[in-house]
Parts: C-alpha cells; structure tokens; sequence
C-alpha cells in the first residue's frame, strides 16, 4: 500500500489545508491588506496535523509527530495571546521545524527512523 493510499482522505485534507495555508501567507500582501498570517499558519499547522495523524494510524510515521505539530500550535497561540510569554514563539518555531524535518527525513528514507 502506498503513503497515500494508507493516508486515505483525512491525510489528504490535511495536504490541501496545509497547501492553502502556504498560498495564503505567500499571497498575503495581494489577498488583503490586513496581516493573514495567523490564518495561514494555523492552516498550515492543522493540516500537518491531520496529515500527521492520519500517517500514524496508517503506520507510516511515527506518533509524535502529530503531537510535537499539536504543540507547536498550543506554543504559538499562548504566544499570541499573553503577551509575556513571547519567548513561546521562538519554542513553536523550533518545536515545528524539528518536526517538519523529521515528517521530510521519513519520506525520504521510507521508514519510520524519526
């Protein structure tokens, strides 16, 4: 079975969320002249997280993916919203590159060695 087919639709939602989450932060300048960051990258964010889960279910990455996107996100929006705890931003950022990295070393070696 392949990736994608064991992905399944949920894998594939979250790939198109994602995907569109990309295109809004890229295009953001052109779409609106209000900051659509937040929205893109928390689109991004819970796309790779569905993406993520469903890869786990179908035994194709590891489990802690989906949790290290999940709290990446958690990180990112206490950030947002209390204002001393602006240092979460850079552990989001840290936390999602790790894991972002890892989703791509999976695919690319074809096994679960992250």
């Amino acid at each position: 079975m392949t990736r994608k087919a064991a992905a399944g639709w949920p894998g594939t939602f979250g790939l198109i969320a994602a995907l569109v989450g990309f295109g809004v932060i890229r295009a953001n300048r052109a779409i609106s002249s209000i900051d659509l960051y937040p929205i893109g990258s928390v689109a991004i964010i819970c796309g790779l997280i569905a993406l993520t889960a469903a890869s786990w279910k179908a035994r194709t990455s590891s489990g802690w993916l989906p949790l290290m996107f999940t709290a990446s996100l958690i990180f990112g929006i206490v950030a947002s919203a209390v204002p001393e705890a602006r240092v979460l931003f850079v552990v989001a950022g840290a936390t999602f590159g790790i894991a972002f990295g890892c989703v791509g070393w999976t695919l690319l070696a074809g096994d679960l060695v992250c």
